[in-house]
């Protein structure tokens, strides 16, 4: 899983606690500060939403419909400064359909 294929919503999560739904992108590589990579990010984003938005999500989760949305970007490292800034101007622009944003570094630890 990872930004570059963007056609697939990687994972679909609920938290009962909190009853709220987060679309999941999984990126596993680290960021290089390139632009294919914002583009991918950008693609990627742009179909989460679509999905949220066009219906499919509402067919295929109908008891998550009206609970509060959030598109995670989970990612084993920190994004680059230029990711960061464009995900901060997606979060504004998401703002206007209730759809949140955020950043979810994963640290692993070695057992």
């Amino acid at each position: 899983m990872s930004v570059e294929n963007f056609s697939v919503v990687d994972l679909v999560a609920h938290d009962p606690k909190t009853d709220q739904v987060a679309l999941v992108i999984v990126e596993q590589r680290p960021w290089d500060n390139s632009r294919e990579r914002l583009l991918q990010l950008q693609q990627k984003i742009h179909n989460y939403v679509s999905y949220a938005l066009d219906g499919q999500f509402a067919r295929t989760y109908p008891d998550f419909v009206g609970k509060p949305l959030t598109i995670a970007l989970s990612c084993f490292a920190e994004p680059d400064a230029a990711t960061m800034q464009f995900l901060d101007e997606m979060k504004r622009r998401l703002h206007r359909y209730t759809i949140g944003l955020e950043v979810r570094v994963l640290h692993v630890q070695a057992g």
